[in-house]
């Protein structure tokens, strides 16, 4: 049975049945192969109207279908066959709300670039003869202007949309991004005209269409206008950004600064050991060598949390013996 608009689906259930029963039809509407055994499923989902039935067998057929269709979708398929069965098929505007919207704006702009363009054209013949007033002259040349972009975005808007309603991949819930793109190409549109000097209606023929073409083209790609005009901004705040090349060399100067103090202490470490090891080897005494190993250690380990860096703690025993406490010392930790 056709799925119905007047009850939508209110259950999972529900959708799944009525979007299995559109991508079948749709299917074999378009004469791709179905297997017999899975219309007979659908066929049976259908005939139960809502009844129980095994979700996973339902899952594993919509899935299947699904797969059939790709790239089409399931919601789009099932959105327009229900738009296709309840709004009549000899509308000359289409079926799809949005599209019908905004082929009457692309006729209303198409309307007015003719109007303007002809008036224009008589008027430039006769030198501007037939409009006295320079303010209405120039708001009827940028209504002129702003036509050509609704042309141009409403020509890359429809174009989209035809092309998503084609091959079944329509999502109604982004009828409202359409309308952003559509005035988005109007103002970006418009923008070009006003920032590109080309010369006006007043001149010959061809510098009266340029910038309605400039117009046209910038509706069209609205994305292209406003990378330029990003990339304008970027250039303009380079101009104003101050030179950061004297903070470069001020933090190069400080990590060579402190890759220099780092090889200091490293030396001055090295060198401490090896009078430590000397003192052992001509027969010091190996407490002696544990106290000053100790005072070393925590002279380090002062200077790392003097960095903001923990400290690294050498633990008792690791030059092969216990190292003896001194005296003053706390207690162990725990």
């Amino acid at each position: 049975m056709p799925p119905s608009t007047a009850h939508p689906p209110g259950t999972l259930h529900e959708e799944l049945v009525h979007e299995c029963v559109a991508m079948t039809r749709y299917l074999l509407a378009s004469g791709r192969g179905v297997p017999a055994d899975l219309v007979a499923q659908v066929g049976a989902y259908a005939l139960a109207e809502g009844g129980p039935a095994d979700a996973g067998s339902l899952a594993d057929a919509h899935q299947r279908l699904v797969r059939l269709v790709h790239p089409a979708q399931p919601g789009s398929i099932l959105y327009l066959q229900e738009l296709a069965a309840n709004r009549p098929s000899r509308s000359t505007l289409g079926t799809v709300p949005v599209v019908s919207q905004i082929l009457r704006i692309s006729l209303v702009c198409l309307a007015a670039f003719i109007a303007l363009g002809v008036f224009g054209s008589v008027a430039a013949a006769r030198n501007g003869a037939l409009i006295e007033s320079v303010p209405v002259r120039v708001f009827l040349e940028e209504i002129f202007w702003m036509s050509a972009a609704g042309l141009g975005a409403s020509f890359a808007t429809l174009f989209e949309v035809n092309q998503q309603i084609t091959a079944r991949t329509y999502d109604p819930s982004a009828a409202p991004w359409l309308w952003v793109r559509l005035t988005l190409g109007v103002v970006a549109g418009f923008v070009l005209v006003a920032l590109v000097p080309i010369g006006g209606p007043g001149g010959s023929g061809a510098h009266m269409m340029a910038k309605p073409t400039l117009a046209m083209l910038g509706g069209f790609s609205a994305p292209v206008v406003y990378l330029a005009l990003n990339r304008l901004v970027e250039s303009a705040e380079s101009m104003f950004r101050p030179d950061d090349r004297q903070g470069a060399a001020a933090r190069r100067r400080s990590v060579n600064a402190q890759e220099q103090d780092g090889a200091e202490g490293r030396m001055s470490l090295a060198t401490e050991l090896l009078q430590i090891q000397q003192r052992l080897t001509a027969g010091g005494a190996p407490e002696a060598a544990s106290a000053e190993l100790r005072i070393l250690v925590e002279r380090l380990t002062n200077q790392g949390n003097v960095a903001g860096r923990p400290g690294n703690v050498l633990p008792d025993g690791v030059f092969g013996e216990a190292l003896p406490a001194r005296a003053g010392d706390r207690s162990p930790r725990s």
